[in-house]
């Protein structure tokens, strides 16, 4: 099922077990471009992959997805940690069906799985390598996967299921690697409850249901739908109201757990109206119109070597700064790797082993980076728009 994903995929089932409308809010709507954590996080994903395959991928390596990334040791340390946490004859890459979620639109490739006949355990940890904590426990993108191979498999009532998440960069006090274990028929309320929450979000031809209904929350911060959703628009408006509203006061510890609960979950929506409107706002400045107090300028990048400069002028660089002790800029040669093939080190790391920062900005410069949204000042947005400055 390559190249489509299912309507009510498992991936994104905790946001349909809290808001039943986002998906069909979300048809027709255009796919959001990735963002350079999703992009990290699919590198990161990939390296996995390698290894629990019995491919260890060097660090530096090249990987062969958008965002032009290389191995880094966080990757190959989460990677080694997959691999233990995966165990052998573990089954990738294969689609797992969820009927019992929805009949006809519930599928998804889960990270692995595995049967452990003897011990009567269905093993399915799942790796996530950002830093936003995944709990392990009620975890909604796993229990549909647990249904489908429940159901492929047809497991006995009393397999325990062994749910593990797979965390290396996120701290939680139960450490990186956690686990739930459940037996197969203790599990059925739960696979009941995100049906009816399918369903619900998703009616299948022949089923009359009540319409969905929105509810704003945590989960609206990746939701694709935010951009056009009522609800979501007015629970912003909220949010600052209550913001604007807030008062100082002596609070029992009952009141600051609430009140503290209640800003948190606000900061939340307000970040995901955040994003929200700088994508649209980009779109438009992209595509001629204006949006005040905003434009696109050069993102910015690494400093570089200019043009022109050789190797050897850089070695002689720091040989002619420190006549006595001459600063080694030779890039040891185990750092060597297909995207920085140079034998010298970076400018950076040349400021960094004792270069002055003036120095180098005769030998390098920083190249204009992709064009991305900036907040304009005050004044330059008076001078665009011809108000007056008093």
């Amino acid at each position: 099922m390559s190249g489509h994903h299912a309507l009510i995929a498992p991936s994104s089932m905790d946001r349909t077990m809290a808001c039943n409308a986002w998906i069909q809010l979300s048809v027709g709507l255009p796919p959001e471009p990735e963002t350079d954590e999703a992009m990290e996080g699919n590198a990161a994903d990939w390296v996995a992959k390698q290894y629990a395959a019995g491919n260890e991928v060097p660090y530096g390596a090249p990987i062969p997805l958008p965002g032009n990334h290389t191995v880094d040791y966080d990757m190959i340390h989460g990677a080694k940690m997959w691999v233990k946490a995966l165990g052998y004859g573990a089954v990738s890459g294969v689609p797992v069906i969820c009927e019992r979620i929805h009949p006809t639109d519930c599928w998804g490739e889960p990270d692995g799985w595995r049967y452990d006949g003897i011990e009567g355990i269905l093993r399915l940890p799942d790796y996530k390598y950002g830093f936003e904590l995944v709990e392990v426990f009620e975890n909604w993108q796993l229990i549909p996967y647990a249904s489908g191979l429940i159901e492929t498999l047809k497991l006995p009532p009393d397999t325990v299921v062994e749910f593990k998440i797979v965390q290396p960069r996120a701290h939680h006090r139960e450490g990186p690697v956690r686990q739930w274990r459940i037996r197969a028929d203790k599990l059925e309320p739960y696979i009941v409850r995100a049906y009816n929450a399918a369903v619900r979000a998703l009616p299948p031809p022949g089923i009359e249901i009540a319409p969905p209904i929105a509810k704003t929350g945590p989960h609206c911060l990746h939701c694709p739908a935010r951009v056009h959703c009522t609800t979501f628009q007015t629970g912003v408006s909220q949010v600052l109201s209550f913001a604007s509203s807030m008062g100082r006061s002596g609070l029992n510890e009952h009141a600051v757990g609430v009140q503290l609960g209640l800003v948190q979950d606000a900061l939340k929506l307000l970040k995901a109206q955040e994003s929200s409107l700088e994508a649209q706002a980009e779109s438009l400045l992209r595509s001629g119109k204006r949006v005040p107090g905003y434009g696109l300028e050069p993102g910015s990048t690494r400093l570089e070597w200019r043009e022109g400069v050789t190797a050897d002028e850089v070695i002689a660089l720091g040989e002619i700064i420190r006549p006595g002790a001459p600063i080694d800029l030779r890039r040891a040669p185990g750092a060597m790797n297909a995207r920085t093939a140079s034998p010298v080190v970076t400018p950076t790391q040349a400021i960094k082993a004792g270069i002055d920062a003036a120095v180098i900005d005769q030998y390098a410069h920083r190249p204009h980076g992709a064009m991305k949204l900036a907040r304009e000042s005050v004044s330059y947005t008076r001078r665009i728009f011809g108000e007056s400055n008093t």
